[in-house]
Order: structure tokens, then sequence, then C-alpha cells
């Protein structure tokens, strides 16, 4: 994976996957699903200046927080600290 570290308040997130069934279930076939961005995943960085959150963190974020940056393996997430909601314990 590339290194990424993130900068003042910026934290790096991995997201959750995006849901592949229903709540009751059901797989939702490719053509009919309408992918919803995540808004738990898991920090894999933090820039010098946060104090509360670190690396390994389960949280949740705005819907609409962050900016997507594609690497060669996978998708990840910075955003501002102040975007991160809550730890996940």
């Amino acid at each position: 994976m590339e290194n990424i570290k993130p900068l003042g308040i910026q934290v790096l997130v991995e997201p959750d996957p995006i849901e592949e069934t229903s709540k009751g279930g059901i797989i939702i076939p490719e053509a009919t699903k309408v992918k919803e961005r995540p808004n738990r995943g898991t920090v894999i960085g933090v820039g010098e200046k946060v104090d509360i959150i670190k690396a390994g963190d389960r949280i949740l974020y705005g819907k609409f927080s962050g900016v997507e940056i594609a690497t060669e393996e996978k998708m990840l997430l910075i955003m501002k600290q102040l975007d991160v909601f809550a730890i996940i314990n």
C-alpha cells in the first residue's frame, strides 16, 4: 500500500465495505443496488495534532465526510478530526 501520512488534524480511514445484503438478509443484485457510502470505518493513520483518536479505532463519521483516496489496493477516506462523531467500542 502507498505510504500515506495524514497531517495536522486529518484522520485516514478505511471505510467498512458496502452492504451486499438487505437488513432482512436478501442478497441485493448488482443491477438494482443503490450503493450507500458507509459511515463507519477503521482509523489507519492520524495527524500529529489529533489527540483523542488513534490508529486502530473503529469510528462513526458523517455520511458525506472526507475525501476519497484511491490506492492500488483499496479506497480510503481522509477527513478532519471534527468529522468523526464517535469512537465505537
